[in-house]
C-alpha cells in the first residue's frame, strides 16, 4: 500500500500545482493550498518519518518566502545581482 499511496499523493500534489500555475494564483494562496495538501498527507497518508520531516522543512521554506523582507533580501536581490553581472 505504501507505493500506491505515494503515487496517489504525488499525483494530487502535481495536479494541484499545475492548476495553481494555470490560474496564476498569488503566492499566499499557493502556500495555503500546499499546506492543506501536506496536512492531509500527514493525517491520511502513509508517510515515512524522514520523508515527512523533509516535506515539512520544505513547506517552512515556502512559508518564509511569503514574508516580503525575506523574499527581497535573500531571493530577489541575489537574482538581480546575477542578472546585472
Amino acid at each position: 500500500m505504501g507505493l500506491l499511496s505515494f503515487i496517489f499523493w504525488t499525483l494530487v500534489f502535481f495536479t494541484t500545482l499545475v492548476v495553481l500555475c494555470y490560474k496564476a494564483v498569488e503566492l499566499r494562496t499557493a502556500t495555503i493550498a500546499a499546506g492543506v495538501i501536506l496536512l492531509a498527507y500527514t493525517i491520511l497518508g502513509d508517510p515515512g518519518n524522514i520523508f515527512l520531516a523533509i516535506d515539512w522543512v520544505m513547506f517552512a521554506l515556502l512559508v518564509s518566502f511569503n514574508i516580503p523582507e525575506v523574499r527581497r533580501n535573500y531571493v530577489s536581490s541575489q537574482i538581480l545581482k546575477f542578472y546585472k553581472s
